[in-house]
């Protein structure tokens, strides 16, 4: 099971990405726009996830995702996944 604080693919605290029993909440983070239950769920494995955090992380640049959404002022997604305690 994902053990990780809002996003596990990107560590964006903005979404609740598993509720109380640990089930896919379906929520799509503002930040790497994964969907929690559609591109991952609670029997994610570890190669899954990393291959999503690669998409977003290398293949798109860490961009934000979200228009309506905007990050906080000098956001940096390296920091953010790091204090997250996220490798990529």
């Amino acid at each position: 099971m994902i053990e990780t604080k809002g996003c596990p693919i990107c560590g964006y605290e903005g979404i609740d990405a598993f509720d109380s029993h640990g089930c896919s909440t379906f929520e799509i983070c503002s930040c790497c726009g994964c969907e929690s239950g559609y591109e991952y769920n609670e029997n994610s494995t570890d190669e899954r996830i990393t291959e999503l955090r690669k998409e977003w992380r290398i293949g798109r640049d860490g961009s934000w995702w979200c228009k309506r959404t905007k990050p906080e002022k000098d956001w940096d997604p390296d920091i953010q996944m790091k204090r997250a305690g996220i490798e990529l």
